[in-house]
């Protein structure tokens, strides 16, 4: 691998429908000499974030007040 190179990432997101499951393999910017460097725990937490940036491209909504 090069000095520069990043991790790849495969992530997914579901809503607990058929069907409703997006999935990607995203460059998550990390390198890869800073991933070999980080803990398991640092791994989990780097990763997580790369995850929720992802997500939040595809999660869309809102709400309204119903009034009774």
């Amino acid at each position: 691998m090069s000095d520069g190179e990043t991790i790849q990432l495969k992530v997914d997101l579901s809503i607990g429908l058929a069907n409703a499951k997006q999935e990607d393999v995203i460059d998550s910017g990390i390198l890869k000499a800073d991933w070999d460097a980080m803990t398991a725990e640092k791994r989990d937490e780097a990763a997580r974030e790369v995850w929720e940036e992802w997500a939040w491209e595809y999660i869309e909504g809102g709400w309204d007040v119903v009034e009774e």
